[in-house]
């Protein structure tokens, strides 16, 4: 008897919670014009907003990791942007070397043509001579 008893007054109360819960999203809908989802989101927000836990060692322990692990997001951003920087830097020393390296090349190759034409301007002066 019992059982039926707790079941019962479970159902009423359940159809109670229910009957109050469409009345007030009907009144906020209808009055304030706030769509049942807001209503929902302000019931969560005072809910969990009343609920506080008292300080412990585990909740200090928890709020420094969190302050930890915000420091190191922070401090590894700011070793990205280094890096992004120090890159930027790589490409264009890389660009100079390249240019550098190009002008070398072009002065070799001015270099073995002046002294093909030299070699070649003393062969025919001493094919003259002969």
């Amino acid at each position: 008897m019992k059982k039926n008893g707790i079941k019962r007054v479970l159902g009423v109360a359940t159809i109670m919670t229910a009957i109050i819960l469409a009345s007030l999203f009907v009144y906020s809908y209808s009055s304030l014009g706030l769509s049942p989802g807001d209503v929902t989101l302000f019931l969560a927000a005072s809910i969990g907003s009343s609920a506080e836990v008292p300080s412990n060692p585990y909740n200090t322990l928890a709020q420094q990791l969190r302050e930890r692990e915000e420091e190191l997001d922070q401090r590894e951003k700011d070793l990205l942007e280094e890096m992004t920087r120090l890159e930027k830097q790589n490409d264009a020393v890389l660009n100079l070397i390249m240019i550098l390296v190009g002008v070398l090349f072009f002065l070799m190759l001015i270099n073995f043509y002046l002294d093909y034409k030299s070699r070649s301007e003393e062969l025919k002066k001493k094919d003259r001579n002969d």
